[in-house]
């Protein structure tokens, strides 16, 4: 958390994206064992519907991850809400979703 001389301590959420294997969630990992909390797009598509491509249709990844992305919307604005340092960890697995990512800046 942190505070600056005009007000209340404030929580604080890096946002971490970019392709996968950039070391995204090693540093994310580092984060959490300092307190934050961490959010994974990947692992809650992992854990709501298995692995990729094995579990469920690779065409069903996009669906997928985009209701993981709501409900970690909604656990991010619950954490902030009590102060909670979070740590989001986004991954592209293909550039057609990172070029949708930065049209959104």
């Amino acid at each position: 958390m942190t505070a600056d001389a005009s007000g209340p301590v404030r929580p604080e959420v890096v946002l971490l994206c970019g392709v996968a294997g950039a070391g995204k969630t090693t540093y994310a990992l580092g984060l959490e064992a300092l307190g934050y909390v961490r959010l994974s797009v990947d692992e809650e598509v992992w854990a709501a519907n298995g692995r990729y491509g094995v579990d469920y249709l690779a065409s069903d990844y996009t669906s997928h991850s985009l209701a993981a992305g709501r409900l970690l919307l909604e656990r991010l604005v619950d954490l902030v809400e009590a102060c909670a340092d979070v740590v989001v960890d986004l991954s592209f697995w293909k550039s057609s979703n990172s070029a949708h990512h930065g049209s959104n800046r």
